[in-house]
């Protein structure tokens, strides 16, 4: 995810102020781009649980 933002820093800034004002924008992030990227994520972290690599009280999210 990290390559997908290389130089793209104004346009991150832009775009999360126009979330914080725009219900539907972030809505739409929310479904078509954060979601699939924190299940991805989320994967991640249970497969290193279940290999022991993470506490079992351990929490990944917010």
């Amino acid at each position: 995810m990290l390559h997908e933002l290389t130089g793209l820093g104004g346009v991150i800034a832009g775009l999360r102020g126009e979330l914080r004002r725009n219900p539907l924008l972030a809505t739409a992030m929310e479904e078509h781009f954060i979601a699939s990227r924190r299940a991805a994520v989320t994967s991640v972290f249970e497969r290193a649980r279940a290999r022991g690599e993470l506490a079992a009280g351990a929490s990944w999210t917010t």
